[in-house]
């Protein structure tokens, strides 16, 4: 989906002429950087597919997230999320509600500064895994997050895609809201 980069000598970042086979189209060509959508090189798993889990987290109350989703985020080697202070700050809550442990996984962050630049590299971790979750800071992945990008390299490369629903505030707002709702 983006150029790879090489930095010279004084650390100015270049893009390169990149190779790549795009699944979509299943075409392959070299594509110069820029504006351009370049998909990344990377061979289809043939013994089993990457799962990527987006999770739901709580919006206020650390007391909402669902069993299902502390049981997935106990268990995951790699987590990608919006800001790790953010899910730090969640995971340091729900140690001292005894809820879990110590976070061993490995933590990468992707939000709209960093997009360009980290989602290549996190794409080619994770597409040798069994595994790995997306979270966002509060609420549902991808409901004003940053996330679709990879969500739509995984479709394309043939990762299956699992959600843990957690709660949204579109739901929480419309409850509250007295609309009528059975409509």
């Amino acid at each position: 989906i983006f150029p790879r980069e090489n930095s010279d000598s004084f650390g100015t970042s270049q893009l390169d002429h990149v190779p790549y086979f795009c699944y979509q189209c299943q075409s392959s060509r070299q594509v110069r950087g820029g504006n351009s959508q370049i998909h990344l090189k990377l061979e289809k798993s043939k013994t089993q597919n990457m799962v990527l889990k987006i999770v739901g987290l709580p919006i206020g109350n650390v007391g909402d997230i669902s069993m299902r989703a502390l049981e997935v985020l106990k268990n995951t080697e790699y987590l990608i999320c919006e800001d790790s202070r953010m899910f730090n700050n969640l995971w340091s809550k729900m140690m001292q509600m005894g809820l879990v442990e110590r976070f061993t996984g490995r933590i990468k962050f992707i939000n709209d500064f960093n997009e360009y630049k980290a989602l290549p590299k996190v794409i080619e971790e994770i597409n040798l895994l069994e595994s790995a979750v997306l979270v966002s800071d509060a609420g549902m992945p991808l409901m004003s997050d940053p996330g679709y990008k990879l969500v739509s390299e995984g479709i394309a490369l043939g990762w299956d895609i699992e959600v843990v629903p957690g709660p949204t505030a579109e739901s929480a707002a419309l409850a509250v809201s007295g609309l009528p709702t059975d409509k």
